[in-house]
């Protein structure tokens, strides 16, 4: 079979790295003295979990693109690296360890050898919670993936896991949990126009892991693997936690391997029945100036995309029949900015609750949806578009989000018609 072109050797590259010492990717300043969280002591219960929260004091400036890693150990043996994002505004992190055994135990931490600390980055303290197992959370914990750091990323700033979510679908303990995350880019995959126009951002949210339960019991547990194509999870654990390993360019995941570094987040519970991916974002704003700092760093503003503040963000809930939508801004007098610049293969054509971006003036007082036909529509088919928009923003000045600029509203129209929507003042 052939190998996709941006799939990683990481056999090959782990390989390597495993007879490595940290002299050989030269030695990294470590953290200074008082920079790191005193160690904390917790008392667990044989099966629990427990959840830490650090609280950074971020003194970075904005624009230099570094990642900060700090080594937990339990007992004195690691268990995980905490990569942190300094100048983003970013003041908290967390990770998350178990199943412990029962007893006490020492929580410590280090400066990873493997990243340079950066400058004005500090943590002020670090706070512990035990998660028993027979417990609602505890059980969505226990099956939260382990993330092996992508070979090539390891040291850098690109393509960092930044935040999991999860998804519960179970009703009365039966059904599925999925687990996504969120990471700063992608070097390979979609390009960078794609991503905006389809997507609405240029960060990479992936479906990580997910696991039908029937109470206590697992059904069945499947991962993302290369291709996007869902494989059944065959690898290694610990506890329940699958090991996955980041495998390719496009952030996709193995259920093999082994990386220098391990990331163990907290998965946030989310409910996304009426709303996109993207709005977990949202909800963490420092992630749209750290998705910004990777593109100005990798040079793909001004040669691949415009800067991220100079897009409209659109929001819409679709339910299209043979049928793609795209938005456009601007006039007939001064000419019409078209999310898919011209490509059709650009328009969305997926149903749900979807996000787009647009580049468009500040003056843009309004914007237009557009129903055009798919690449392909079956003899004697009906194309037809609904679209239920309900949110329009932009980014400030601080890479931020913006208020809301649009009242909610819907339509059902036909392939080549259009609905205007107006935006509201600033």
């Amino acid at each position: 079979m052939k190998r996709p072109a941006n799939f990683l050797n990481v056999s090959a590259i782990l390989a390597g790295l495993a007879g490595l010492t940290v002299s050989a990717y030269g030695r990294v300043p470590v953290a200074a003295q008082g920079t790191l969280p005193a160690p904390l002591v917790v008392t667990t219960a044989a099966g629990d979990h427990v959840t830490l929260e650090l609280r950074a004091n971020d003194r970075a400036p904005a624009d230099v693109a570094a990642v900060g890693a700090l080594v937990v150990q339990v007992d004195g043996r690691e268990t995980q690296h905490v990569l942190a994002t300094p100048g983003t505004g970013r003041l908290t992190y967390n990770a998350l360890l178990g199943p412990l055994t029962a007893g006490t135990h020492r929580l410590s931490f280090e400066p990873s050898t493997l990243w340079p600390w950066p400058a004005g980055l500090a943590f002020d303290s670090a706070s512990a919670e035990v998660v028993p197992a027979a417990t609602a959370t505890g059980d969505l914990l226990a099956h939260a993936p382990m993330l092996g750091v992508r070979a090539d990323t390891i040291g850098t700033a690109s393509d960092i896991p930044l935040l999991m979510y999860a998804e519960d679908d179970r009703r009365d303990g039966r059904g599925w949990i999925r687990y996504s995350v969120i990471i700063s880019h992608e070097d390979g995959g979609t390009p960078a126009p794609a991503l905006m126009a389809r997507w609405g951002r240029t960060t990479d949210i992936e479906l990580i892991y997910e696991v039908e339960m029937d109470g206590a019991r697992v059904v069945q547990d499947r991962f993302q693997g290369p291709d996007h194509e869902i494989r059944a999870f065959a690898g290694a654990r610990e506890g329940r936690h699958p090991f996955l390993l980041i495998a390719t360019l496009n952030n996709m995941f193995i259920d093999r391997g082994r990386s220098l570094a391990t990331v163990r987040m907290v998965p946030r519970v989310v409910r996304l029945d009426r709303r996109t991916r993207e709005s977990v974002m949202d909800e963490h704003p420092w992630i749209y100036p750290l998705m910004a700092r990777e593109l100005v760093a990798e040079k793909r503003i001004g040669t691949q995309i415009e800067d991220p503040r100079e897009f409209l963000y659109v929001e819409a809930g679709l339910n299209l029949q043979h049928a793609a939508v795209a938005v456009r801004v601007g006039s007939d007098a001064a000419g019409w900015k078209d999310s898919t610049r011209a490509r059709p293969e650009l328009g969305v054509n997926r149903n749900g609750f979807v996000r787009i971006a647009v580049h468009a003036p500040a003056s843009a007082a309004s914007l237009k949806w557009d129903c055009r036909a798919a690449a392909t529509v079956p003899a004697g088919a009906s194309p037809r578009c609904d679209i239920e928009w309900t949110r329009v923003f932009r980014l400030g000045q601080d890479y931020l989000p913006g208020e809301n600029r649009v009242s909610p509203g819907s339509v059902r129209m036909n392939v080549g018609l259009s609905e205007a929507v107006a935006l509201k003042d600033r």
